[in-house]
C-alpha cells in the first residue's frame, strides 16, 4: 500500500477545535544555530504570552521528539544541514498530527525549494538563512497569532484503509486489528482503528478496550461532527492508537444519516496518520460509502471456492475517487 502521509506535512487550520487539548504545547521549535534562535525568540517573543519552547537540533531531533511527545500547535524545524531535507520532512509527516501547523528553516535560499516545502510537502511556511527578528515576524507571527489561517481544501489528510471479509469468519476483524496495532504501536504513527458495526463489531472485545459512545451520533447527526468530537468519541487502545466503536443493544436501530461517513471521515482524516475501517460487506449504505471513499481496500478471503467466488465479485466493485490501487487481497 502506498503511504501517502509520507509525503506530506499537513498544515495547520486553527479554528478545528484542536486548541482545547491542554496536552499540546503551543510553540516548540529545533534550531540548528544559536543566531537562527535569537531571531526566532525576538521575532515571536511579542505575539504570545506562552513560553517559546526552543531547543537545540535540527529535523532529525524534532522527528525522535515528536516520536515520544504530544505533537505542539505549531512545530519550527530546522532543515540545514540535512542531506534529503524534503525526505525528511516526510518522516516528521508520520510523527506528528495531521492539524499541525509547520514552519521551516535552512539554508537553501532558491525558489524551487520553497515550493516544494510549501506545496508539495505542505509546510505552511520556509524561510531562508539569515534570519533577521523582522523577517520571523513578518513571515511566522501571523500562524502564532491567528491572523493566517489556512484553508480546509490544502491539507491532504490521512490515508484511510478498509479491511473487509468476503464472507463471514476469515478473519477480516483479525487483520484490521493488527495493521492498525502494527501501525499506531510499533510504527508510531497517529491511528484509529474505525469499527462500523455497531451491534456486532469485534474491534474493541479483540484490544479488550470498552467502546465509547460517540460513533453512533456521529452516523446519526454528521453536521455535529469535527476532530474535535471524533477524538473524543476515540478511546485510547495503546501508544498512538485509538479506537472508534460502539455496541448497541440488538434493538437499538442504526438511523445513519446521508452522508455520514464523508463527514466522519473527514474529521478523522485531520487527526490521525492511517484509518484502519473494519467494513462488513452488506448492504449498509454507510458500509458501502467507507468502501467508496477509502484509499486503499483490503480484500480478505480463505481458501474455499465459496470465497473465491466473493472475491471476484468484490473486485468488480467500481473505484474509490482515492483509489489508485486495486484492492489488496489477503
Amino acid at each position: 500500500m502506498p503511504d501517502d502521509s509520507r509525503s506530506r506535512v499537513e498544515p495547520n487550520r486553527a479554528d478545528r477545535g484542536l486548541d482545547a487539548r491542554p496536552d499540546r504545547p503551543a510553540l516548540v521549535g529545533f534550531i540548528a544555530d544559536s543566531k537562527s534562535e535569537e531571531a526566532i525568540r525576538e521575532g515571536l517573543h511579542d505575539l504570545t504570552s506562552d513560553e517559546l519552547d526552543l531547543r537545540r537540533g535540527g529535523i532529525r531531533a524534532a522527528i525522535t521528539a515528536m516520536q515520544r511527545q504530544a505533537t505542539p500547535k505549531m512545530l519550527i524545524v530546522d532543515v540545514s544541514g540535512e542531506e534529503r531535507p524534503l525526505s525528511a520532512l516526510g518522516d516528521l509527516a508520520n510523527a506528528v498530527e495531521l492539524d499541525v501547523c509547520v514552519l521551516v528553516i535552512g539554508e537553501i535560499d532558491h525558489v524551487d525549494f520553497y515550493r516544494e516545502v510549501t506545496r508539495s510537502m505542505g509546510a505552511s511556511e520556509y524561510l531562508a538563512k539569515p534570519l533577521t527578528r523582522d523577517a520571523v515576524t513578518r513571515h511566522f507571527g501571523g500562524f502564532l497569532s491567528g491572523q493566517v489561517r489556512l484553508g480546509q481544501d490544502v491539507a491532504l489528510g490521512g490515508r484511510a484503509v478498509s479491511v473487509t471479509g468476503v464472507r463471514g469468519g476469515v478473519g477480516a476483524t483479525t487483520i484490521a486489528v493488527n495493521l492498525a496495532w502494527n501501525l499506531g504501536v510499533a510504527m508510531h504513527r497517529h491511528t484509529v482503528l474505525l469499527d462500523p458495526d455497531i451491534h456486532l463489531g469485534a474491534a474493541a472485545f479483540l484490544l479488550n478496550v470498552q467502546s465509547g459512545l460517540g460513533l453512533r451520533m456521529a452516523l446519526e447527526v454528521p453536521e455535529r461532527i469535527d476532530a474535535l468530537l471524533a477524538e473524543r468519541a476515540a478511546v485510547p487502545a495503546g501508544d498512538r492508537l485509538h479506537i472508534l466503536a460502539s455496541e448497541e443493544k440488538p434493538t437499538v436501530t442504526a438511523n445513519h444519516a446521508p452522508g455520514a461517513a464523508a463527514a466522519l471521515l473527514d474529521a478523522l482524516r485531520r487527526r490521525y496518520n492511517f484509518i484502519v475501517a473494519d467494513v462488513p460487506f452488506a448492504p449498509v449504505p454507510v458500509y458501502q460509502d467507507l468502501l467508496d471513499l477509502v484509499d486503499q481496500r483490503v480484500l480478505v478471503m480463505s481458501p474455499t471456492l465459496a470465497a473465491i467466488r466473493d472475491t471476484v465479485r468484490l473486485l468488480t466493485l467500481p473505484k474509490g475517487l482515492r483509489q489508485e490501487q486495486r484492492p489488496v487481497i489477503v
